[in-house]
């Protein structure tokens, strides 16, 4: 047992802060939680709308080849079958292109980069431009084919033939780069986003852990110790109280049992205690039942168990340690106390102790009749005068 006197530590209970912190470092995970599920949201819809406008936009370039092929088709073999999917393609290029410039239109081109916007609506691609010119001429090369004579017929095949495998193909297929490389990159943004909210939740974790959990468990253990300690050590003299006592002496007496060891046991009453308290007051009582535990744990060994066992009365129990030996301890305890003065306002108060010792007998079935008969030791000393030391039979 530490000799060494422990201050009494007070604390208040940490339940209300464990659950206040707790809360906040759920919330603050919480939240970070949040903002990446929301960004992979993003990311996933962003990955969605990326495909269907690469989709959309591819279609323009196949589109574009099948109303030139089918309408050439048409100017040469006059097959209505072929006017009509060439005039179909023409319509369904229309369509996509009023989706793709949709929001553009509506948000007066907030949608579109620089580098979309210029291939759409500036030379030399002017995408825009070429896809209306395109499907005008087309429509009306199929709308008046008969109309026209040969040598308009062949312009007319040839504009339709360069322009959708050269120019056109050509800005259709910038366009939907483009897109394609601006949806990348956005998609890459998010992630970097969302990577670094994943960084920050583990360094938030980590933080935490630093500064709220580890005060936190540091709080809980101290309040543990605190509990420990008042479990089991009397808060005035700071020795162990009579519940510790009697956990640990019945243990060290099966011990001795099984060891074939001595063991003896040390009764202690403060003299005239209540005259103290009457006389000096109780802090001065207090003052007194400190002494005795100090002295008691001086003359005393480390595996010896030594306890308040009532109010100015003390236990200690002494194993592997005869009667005789403990008579000797017990004597060293009772003249050491005798010889103390205890200065009260500038009065030298000077009190004694009694000791009954009793030692293990082979017909003891458990510590308490070692105790009993330490008890009835103490009782003679008290009733032959005080001060002294007694044996039990």
């Amino acid at each position: 047992m530490n000799k060494k006197q422990t201050k009494g530590i007070e604390i208040e209970n940490p339940s209300k802060y464990m659950t206040l912190t707790y809360a906040i470092s759920l919330t603050i995970i919480a939240l970070l939680s949040g903002a990446v599920h929301l960004m992979l949201d993003q990311v996933i819809e962003q990955q969605s709308q990326t495909g269907k406008i690469v989709n959309i936009s591819g279609q323009q370039r196949m589109l574009s080849q099948r109303a030139g092929l089918f309408a050439l088709h048409h100017l040469q073999t006059g097959s209505h079958d072929a006017r009509l999917v060439a005039l179909e393609a023409i319509d369904k290029m229309l369509i996509n292109q009023n989706f793709l410039l949709q929001h553009h239109k509506e948000n007066q081109g907030s949608d579109f980069s620089a580098e979309l916007n210029a291939l759409y609506f500036s030379p030399p691609d002017n995408v825009q431009q070429n896809v209306v010119k395109f499907a005008d001429t087309v429509r009306r090369v199929l709308n008046s084919s008969e109309d026209l004579n040969e040598a308009n017929l062949t312009t007319q095949k040839q504009y339709i033939v360069d322009l959708a495998k050269t120019s056109l193909l050509d800005s259709l297929h910038s366009v939907v780069e483009q897109y394609e490389k601006e949806s990348f990159e956005k998609v890459d943004e998010l992630r970097f986003a969302q990577n670094v909210v994943f960084w920050i939740i583990i360094f938030t974790i980590l933080i935490e852990a630093i500064f709220i959990f580890r005060p936190m468990v540091a709080k809980v253990s101290l309040f543990a110790s605190k509990l420990q300690r008042e479990a089991n050590y009397d808060a005035l003299s700071g020795i162990f109280n009579r519940r510790a006592f009697n956990l640990q002496s019945a243990q060290q007496f099966n011990k001795s049992r099984e060891n074939d060891q001595p063991l003896s046991v040390l009764m202690c009453d403060v003299d005239f205690f209540k005259n103290v308290n009457d006389t000096y007051g109780h802090s001065t009582g207090d003052e007194v039942i400190k002494v005795v535990a100090q002295v008691m744990l001086e003359n005393t060994r480390n595996s010896d168990l030594v306890a308040r066992y009532g109010g100015e009365e003390f236990i200690a129990l002494l194993p592997r340690t005869s009667k005789h030996e403990a008579s000797i301890v017990a004597e060293k305890i009772r003249r050491s106390i005798e010889s103390i003065e205890i200065n009260i306002d500038n009065h030298q108060l000077r009190f004694t102790i009694s000791i009954g010792i009793s030692d293990l007998k082979s017909a003891d079935s458990n510590i308490d009749n070692v105790i009993l008969r330490a008890d009835e030791a103490l009782y003679n000393a008290k009733e032959s005068g005080r001060n002294q030391v007694l044996m039990s039979a």
